[in-house]
Formats: structure tokens, C-alpha cells, sequence
């Protein structure tokens, strides 16, 4: 059984962490994938998947798993469990004694995904989200990460739960179209990026629009950006008991297409209309990341970790950086997790 990490306070409403990691570079993972891949090539639904979703990069593991783990131990110690979400996987460096010490439980997908056994294997992470609530044991207030977050400065509960309140960072805005023709637009637009630029446009804004559209919104939504998402596992569970077909409609997309929804957005939204939701600007959270294209990536760390102002990083596309900035990024970010 894991243990409770001993700077880790009892509560009789724990919050728990969720966290999602692939390694990519796994031979078996990438047969997996590659098979998966292979078998929607010949299936008349291959059209509207995005390119970007079923890109080697996307599962590329870096060691930001390392970061995010050490990070929530050091700047959140209150965190109970945090609930590793794996496919047949474990990273290297956590072994029995390291998960014990970290407080972490390895949640295999065929855990989560018990039951709906006719959606695995999955390379979308929009479809993994969608299950994270059902994690064994988990408490019913959480807190969602994705493995390339990191937790910079000490935080407190009370940044993302009041109670049973949830507290949003992000901003309202316009819902775009998603007629046909956009979407065309933006695959066009996707191929051009990728061909000139070597960007990759997950379309994530769209899955933002459209887990707000599933929660009855239309015109507007509140745009969440890379951050960790506080949660409560009982609106998934109430929303999918009521809208199993919600549910069926991502699982059914093993990589990312057109019509995905951003579960988080989703139940963000469900929040809003309940007014259950204490809702402020996102100025406490920063991205480095390859598809930028900043010239300075170590340096535009450094400012942010001297900010003070900032309490969150992701890192993104380390490996497509030139490798002296690629170390001194690891040197930086180790310096910062040390305990």
C-alpha cells in the first residue's frame, strides 16, 4: 500500500492530484500506437483526425514526469495521493521506494477504463481525461496535471479549492465557428504551420468551445490556459450518468479529431452554471515551449522562476530545442525541484 508522504497533513476532505504520462519512446507504446494508427488508416472515419494529435511529439517523454512529481511533494506537501494515470508503464526513476516516498499510486487505463474495454488502446488524451475521475480511491475534490506541469512556488489548498468551491483561472472568450468551412480553414492552416514552421496546432481552443457548447454554451466560454485544473469527481460522474452518450462520443476517438471536447472545460463549465466558481485572471501561470519560437528560452525562464509573481510552469518541446538550452532548462528546473 503507499504511504502517505509524512509532510502530508490527514483532512477529513482530502485533495488528491491526477497526473497523465506516456513514454512515447517505449518500443511497445510505439507499436501500440503505430498498430492503432495503421487500423483508422483503413477505416472510412480517418477523415477529421488532427494531425498534430497522432504526432510522435506529443508522447515524446523528456523527464518533466521527474519535475511535476517533485514539485507537487515540495510546493503543495497537503496533497494526499497523486494518482499517476500510465499506460502499462512506469517512468524509470520511480521505483517502489520513490512511489512511496512521493506518495504516488500507478493507475493503469485499464483501471479507469473498466467496463468501456472497447476503447482501448488510446493515444488521445482528451479520451484519457475523460476517465481520470475514476481513479481508485480517489478523493472527491482533485486537482488535474498534465506531466509537463510544474508547481514553482508554494501553494496552498486554498488556490484552488474554497470548499467544495472550485477556483477557475483563465478568461471569457468568443466561441468561434466550427462550421465546416473553419474547420477545413484550419487544416489548411495546420498543414501550412507544420510544413514551413514544423509548429504543431492541436487545435485545443476547439475542445475548450466545444466541452463549453456540450455544458450549454454558446457564445462564450472561459478560456482555461496551461494550468493545473482543480475538479470535483462528482460533476463527471453526475454529467455521464445523465449524458452517457457525451461519454461514448469521446471514447470512441482513439486520437484527437475534430469533434473531441476538453473534459476540464466541460465540467469547468457545468461549475460556472451552478455558480460554483471563483473565476480570476491566469497571471500566475507561464509556458516555454518549443512551438514559440523564443530565442531565449533559458532566459525567459530565469525571468519567470525570478518573477515571484509566478506559481506555475509548463515546459513543452524540449526535445526540438538546440541541446546547450535544453540543459541549462534541465539544469534550471533541477535546481528548482531540489528538495
Amino acid at each position: 500500500m503507499t504511504q502517505i508522504p509524512a509532510n502530508a497533513p490527514a483532512d477529513a476532505d482530502p485533495i488528491d492530484a491526477v497526473v497523465t504520462w506516456v513514454d512515447g519512446n517505449d518500443p511497445a507504446h510505439r507499436a501500440k500506437r503505430e498498430a492503432a494508427l495503421t487500423a483508422s488508416g483503413k477505416s472510412p472515419t480517418r477523415r477529421g483526425l488532427i494531425p498534430a494529435g497522432k504526432d510522435p511529439t506529443r508522447f515524446t517523454d523528456n523527464g518533466e514526469i521527474r519535475w511535476c512529481l517533485h514539485s507537487i511533494r515540495k510546493f503543495a506537501p497537503w496533497i494526499r495521493h497523486i494518482h499517476l494515470v500510465t499506460d502499462a508503464q512506469v517512468p524509470a526513476f520511480l521505483t517502489p521506494e520513490k512511489q512511496s516516498e512521493l506518495g504516488v499510486r500507478i493507475v493503469d487505463h485499464t483501471e479507469i477504463f473498466r467496463g468501456y474495454e472497447w476503447a482501448l488502446p488510446t493515444f488521445n488524451s482528451n479520451t484519457i481525461e475523460a476517465m481520470i475521475w475514476r481513479c481508485p480511491g480517489l478523493s472527491e475534490r482533485f486537482i488535474y496535471l498534465n506531466d509537463d506541469f510544474v508547481i514553482i512556488q508554494p501553494v496552498s489548498q486554498g488556490d484552488f479549492f474554497c470548499g467544495q468551491t472550485v477556483r477557475l483561472r483563465g478568461a471569457w472568450q468568443s466561441i468561434r465557428s466550427s462550421s465546416p468551412f473553419h474547420l477545413w480553414l484550419n487544416r489548411f492552416l495546420n498543414q501550412l504551420l507544420r510544413r514551413f514552421f514544423n509548429m504543431n496546432r492541436t487545435m485545443h481552443l476547439y475542445m475548450q468551445m466545444n466541452g463549453a457548447r456540450l455544458a450549454g454554451y454558446e457564445k462564450r466560454y472561459f478560456r482555461a490556459p496551461h494550468v493545473p485544473h482543480p475538479l470535483l469527481q462528482s460533476t463527471f460522474r453526475t454529467h455521464y450518468a445523465e449524458h452517457g452518450h457525451n461519454l461514448n462520443q469521446q471514447l470512441m476517438n482513439r486520437f484527437r479529431r475534430e469533434n473531441d471536447y476538453f473534459p476540464v472545460s466541460l465540467a469547468n463549465h457545468i461549475e460556472i452554471q451552478k455558480a460554483n466558481t471563483i473565476l480570476e485572471p491566469a497571471d500566475d501561470t507561464a509556458m516555454i515551449s518549443s512551438d514559440m519560437r523564443t530565442r531565449r528560452p533559458t532566459k525567459d525562464l530565469q525571468r519567470i522562476l525570478n518573477s515571484g509573481t509566478h506559481r506555475f510552469v509548463t515546459l513543452q518541446g524540449l526535445e526540438r530545442f538546440p541541446k546547450p538550452e535544453a540543459v541549462r532548462i534541465r539544469n534550471l528546473m533541477e535546481s528548482i525541484v531540489a528538495q
